[in-house]
């Protein structure tokens, strides 16, 4: 009786989900959802019990007989049954319709959508960290040049010297570059970088208040295996922001970045983009998070390698001598040129939306370990409307989104919480450059210290029958070995050649800050990023199943002992 209760239970629970799904029982689905939500929970609560006291005992059987430990998925392939074809496709045909208008972020339509994520939350009892609602607004800016100039200006006994500097070739500006005019000395500060965690500080031994600082690209010995700084592997002290961050808060009024000479990356010219560079074509920039601290009056350059020893020279020193010298010893040689001016002055064009992430929480049970997190993310936005035409974004990314929701229920609605607790979020702005990730991870709801793990769900709903990309846990052991732990209960055929798609969705903005990662995708097709991305060709099976194997490896993760690692093999090149 023990062994054939649970099947037919099981057989009985299959018969409920399995139904086809069709038009006609979207729509029906649609008017009875929510009111058959409580039955539901009651039949899943009941289920999860008993079954988990079933396979609790068959369990210590087995392991007693065995001698052999396994993941413990058990309660969550009985709750796992929750997540239904029928459900996610509820969610994909309403996100991707017409009411939506393609989701295109800071727009109605993108906003409408996060208001119907919102309200998913809620019904399923999702906490919001912040008081009040499920969403974190922020500002993105779309920029352009609208003037320039840059001048050199050395004074001597004869009187001032001044030289003008040419756009594109001596310096271009930073995206993330203030406005306005600023004329200051110049101080050479080696890599820009306080890391008081190495032992390391260019701003140690000089004042570079009101100062123009001019740093290098990367950090100390970049290709050290044995360096303090993570090896060969580069830390967020290289990520240009960061570099003008920290020039900020030491009093510095602006930044000339130079990529370093010994790291061999290119000719050393300056690198970025500007509409303005091309007028007759009418390009715009790229959209990007509006930073307040940055986009005021800090001035951010890049300049060719040619014109910073031309700066140098001015000190008698000698670029790549200098940084020989810093990374020989991880000895900062700072220093304020003498008699050396530079006079920058910039006018920029700006156009602002607001958009936001959508962001709910379950809290664990575990005294401890609840006060750590797993985020489980997908991103909600699209392309909106392009020259007349609705861009639905079905699979790109209805489908995921539609996985987030039903994984966030399928949580809800356990008798059991996980032990620790999970952070459910539908970001914004992924289609812009992952910026909703983006202001995520640089304003976190739960310091990213205590975030174990991230699992990312884009575009699950196309292509072959069976299988899904896994992209990202190849750098993560332990996560790669419940993935396919949990995937024996699923069945899906997992390929691990994706990984030329790392970095381009939200999973990589955690993984740049050290968490472990795994990203489901089943690749692109003909109508990516086109009017014709519609929910018909979803595959609804295939796409929930990828949504059961997400919700078991979130369960996993959340209730081991010991959290996932990441190997430190990936490299962020800035």
């Amino acid at each position: 009786w023990l062994i054939i209760w649970p099947v037919n239970l099981v057989s009985q629970r299959f018969s409920l989900i399995s139904q086809p799904v069709c038009e006609k029982s979207k729509l029906n689905w649609n008017k009875q959802k929510h009111m058959g939500r409580q039955n539901k929970i009651k039949f899943i609560s009941s289920f999860i019990f008993s079954t988990t006291i079933f396979y609790t005992f068959i369990a210590s059987l087995t392991l007693a007989g065995s001698g052999k430990s396994s993941y413990n998925f058990k309660p969550a392939t009985s709750a796992m049954l929750s997540i239904t074809t029928r459900e996610t496709s509820y969610h994909v045909s309403e996100l991707a319709s017409v009411k939506y208008q393609g989701r295109e972020a800071g727009t109605h339509g993108q906003w409408l959508a996060a208001q119907y994520i919102g309200n998913e939350f809620s019904e399923y009892g999702l906490k919001s960290l912040k008081g009040g609602d499920y969403f974190q607004p922020f500002e993105i800016v779309r920029t352009d040049l609208k003037s320039w100039g840059f001048w050199l200006e050395r004074e001597s006994k004869q009187g001032k010297e001044t030289v003008e500097l040419t756009l594109k070739y001596d310096y271009i500006p930073f995206k993330f570059t203030g406005e306005g005019e600023i004329s200051a000395p110049i101080a050479f500060v080696g890599y820009g970088i306080t890391a008081p965690e190495y032992g390391y500080d260019d701003y140690a031994d000089i004042d570079v208040r009101g100062k123009i600082v001019l740093v290098l690209r990367h950090e100390p010995q970049e290709y050290a295996r044995q360096s303090v700084f993570d090896g060969i592997v580069l830390t967020r002290h290289s990520l240009f922001e960061v570099k003008a961050r920290n020039a900020r808060a030491h009093g510095a009024i602006g930044m000339l970045l130079v990529t370093d000479p010994q790291g061999g990356h290119g000719s050393g010219m300056p690198q970025g983009f500007w509409p303005a560079f091309y007028p007759e074509r009418k390009l715009k920039s790229a959209w990007q998070v509006y930073d307040e601290s940055l986009f005021d009056h800090f001035i951010s350059v890049w300049i060719s390698t040619q014109l910073a020893q031309r700066i140098l020279n001015e000190a008698g020193q000698s670029l790549i001598q200098l940084q020989k010298e810093i990374d020989k010893n991880l000895t900062p040689h700072s220093f304020t040129i003498p008699d050396f001016k530079a006079h920058i002055k910039l006018q920029l064009e700006k156009e602002f939306r607001t958009t936001q992430n959508v962001i709910g929480f379950l809290q664990g049970s575990d005294p401890k370990l609840s006060k750590e997190v797993v985020v489980v993310g997908a991103h909600y936005d699209h392309i909106g409307i392009k020259h007349g035409h609705i861009y639905p974004g079905a699979d790109d990314n209805a489908s995921g989104t539609a996985a987030l929701l039903e994984i966030a229920e399928a949580f809800s609605d356990m008798p059991i919480r996980p032990r620790r607790s999970i952070l459910f979020i539908a970001f914004t702005a992924e289609e812009l450059g992952l910026l909703g990730s983006e202001y995520y991870v640089n304003h976190p709801w739960v310091p990213l210290s205590r975030t174990v793990a991230m699992i990312n769900l884009d575009m699950i709903g196309r292509n072959e029958e069976n299988q899904v990309t896994v992209i990202g846990s190849n750098r993560s052991p332990e996560l790669q070995a419940i993935n396919e732990a949990a995937n024996r209960e699923i069945g899906l055929t997992l390929l691990y050649n994706g990984e030329k798609y790392f970095s381009r969705s939200d999973q990589a903005n955690f993984a740049r800050n050290g968490i472990p990662v795994i990203f489901y995708n089943t690749d692109t097709h003909e109508d990516y990023h086109q009017p014709t991305d519609t929910p018909e060709k979803i595959n609804a099976i295939k796409m929930t199943r990828i949504a059961r194997l997400a919700f078991l490896v979130a369960w996993e993760v959340a209730n081991i002992e010991v959290p996932p690692t990441m190997k430190k093999d990936y490299i962020f090149v800035n």
